[in-house]
């Protein structure tokens, strides 16, 4: 009988990596968790894990003797956008530490390996009725896209020295449990506790708003169906819900009284190209740029066609069952009141 292979999963303790883990610990899997040494681990001791190593990706010291060979290798691991780093720090935590811990791939001979992207690569188009496809062109437009891209061509490379089989896996923007603290999801639930919660246009278009065990389940089929050569796939919710449907389902347990504002596209657009100056001039992320605001009229959408057609993929979670499990636990945090 054939033993199944060793996962290794990194960035395990995060929003991404604690729901991958969760669900490929339901199959018959040993489990190794590489996890910043800061990040906490009591989700995972819960789970049916063989190991969670503290690590330094960038230091193959920390971690590379805990590799077996022939493992498959699950990047989650990425410095998040959240993190308002310069574009040096970012390229470190992702696109050197992605190069590193493929040259340990390459030494150990691992099956497989399965990079977390973002489609942050591609930046977001606000074009009324055009999503994001796998074969539109890349062109980062910020920091944190620009290191994940970089990191992409390094998974590429690997792939065409080793021709161990490769998936590159574009994330759409995703909520749920362990979101980084000024993650989107979270800063709409403070948004939403005050009195007026202000919406750019009528809210009418689709919103990309991906729960991280519909995402973890696309992960585990691309994993389990695309085992040979590299394949590059958008990630995301194929039922797509708007913008209105986001708000009203969080403003439900967190306010329900809140006092939707609406500004006018033209003026957001306005105010979002100031804060690009002003992102420009000091580097701080603002709620304000125009790329925000660009994803809240519905350029950040995805187009799920490869994922459905080439996966079998069915979105297991509703808006409603993901909101309120990620509710749950923001509410256990005392992240929302």
């Amino acid at each position: 009988m054939k033993k199944n292979p060793t996962l290794v999963i990194t960035g395990a303790a995060g929003q991404l990596g604690s729901a991958l883990v969760e669900r490929l610990s339901r199959e018959k899997y040993t489990i190794i968790c590489l996890i910043k040494e800061h990040h906490r681990t009591d989700y995972l001791e819960k789970l049916n894990v063989q190991k969670i190593i503290p690590c330094d990706l960038k230091d193959p010291k920390t971690y590379a003797k805990h590799i077996p060979e022939n493992a498959i290798i699950f990047h989650c691991y990425s410095l998040s956008p959240g993190a308002n780093a310069t574009l040096q720090k970012y390229m470190q935590e992702n696109a050197l530490a992605t190069k590193i811990l493929l040259d340990v791939a390459k030494q150990k001979k691992v099956q497989q390996v399965i990079y977390m992207s973002s489609c942050s690569v591609i930046g977001p188009k606000a074009t009324p009725g055009h999503s994001i496809s796998e074969d539109d062109p890349v062109a980062p437009n910020e920091p944190y896209g620009k290191s994940k891209l970089e990191a992409e061509k390094e998974v590429q490379t690997f792939h065409q020295e080793t021709k161990i089989p490769s998936l590159i896996l574009r994330i759409f923007p995703l909520y749920g449990p362990y979101a980084h603290l000024n993650s989107t999801p979270i800063r709409i639930c403070k948004l939403l506790q005050k009195k007026r919660f202000f919406m750019v246009g009528n809210g009418n278009n689709y919103y990309e708003f991906c729960y991280t065990k519909n995402a973890a389940e696309g992960i585990y089929l691309a994993f389990q169906k695309l085992k040979m050569g590299i394949h590059v796939l958008n990630i995301s919710e194929p039922i797509k819900r708007t913008y209105n449907e986001v708000i009203h389902e969080i403003a439900k347990y967190v306010n329900p009284n809140v006092k939707i504002v609406r500004i006018p596209v033209p003026l957001a657009l306005l105010i979002g190209y100031g804060g690009e100056m002003a992102f420009k001039l000091f580097h701080k992320r603002t709620i304000t740029r125009l790329r925000t605001v660009q994803g809240l009229i519905g350029g950040w959408t995805s187009d799920c066609t490869k994922q459905v057609q080439l996966l079998d993929y069915q979105q297991p979670y509703t808006l409603e069952q993901g909101v309120a499990e990620f509710i749950q636990w923001a509410k256990e945090e005392k992240l929302v009141l």
